[in-house]
């Protein structure tokens, strides 16, 4: 186990695949959040400035 996790091309590749998917996909997330939070923030304003 310690040469597979320590040595191994092939398992070295799968960690490099897997972090490049992942964090593909939570900058995905982040930015749609991030999008809705900035429209969100906008529509109290315009709602605060009404009043």
């Amino acid at each position: 186990m310690k040469v597979y996790f320590g040595e191994s091309v092939d398992y070295q590749n799968r960690v490099a695949s897997n972090f490049i998917l992942a964090s593909q996909n939570h900058a995905s997330f982040i930015k749609v959040h991030k999008d809705n939070a900035v429209e969100l923030i906008h529509e109290i304003d315009n709602r605060l400035s009404k009043d």
